[in-house]
């Protein structure tokens, strides 16, 4: 569970948008966030390992839409707030 294909240095600069297979993919990478940082591989570990228990992908989206979907049927959806922060980010 290792590519150190498309590693870059954590300094909070813009970083390339299409990264992670969809299925592992966080949230803010999906929305085409350009500023992500570690959570994000946090985020694909989380959806690993929870493969690895349930022996089925825990978000398998077909698509950016229906991934999102997915993912928002397990979390919940964003709040107001978050959603703003995502608009001015």
């Amino acid at each position: 569970i290792l590519d150190f294909g498309l590693a870059r240095t954590v300094d909070g600069s813009e970083k390339t948008v299409y990264v992670v297979t969809r299925w592992w993919r966080a949230p803010e990478i999906i929305i085409n966030q350009s500023k992500y940082d570690e959570k994000v591989d946090v985020w694909s570990v989380g959806c690993i390992m929870a493969e690895l228990i349930l022996l089925r992908p825990l978000f398998p989206g077909a698509n950016q839409l229906t991934q999102l979907d997915a993912i928002f049927d397990v979390v919940g959806t964003p709040d107001i707030e978050t959603l703003n922060e995502i608009s001015n980010a």
